[in-house]
């Protein structure tokens, strides 16, 4: 998937898998929860 591209739509989120950047950005955010950040 592009970079640009950030999340697919709403109805996938719970199937979208964060194999990126996204998850070292959550896990130092520390509220322990694999979130979406729009």
């Amino acid at each position: 998937m592009p970079r640009n591209v950030r999340h697919p739509p709403l109805a996938s989120c719970s199937l979208w898998v964060y194999n990126r950047d996204d998850v070292a950005l959550l896990q130092r955010s520390g509220d322990g929860k694999l979130m979406p950040l729009f």
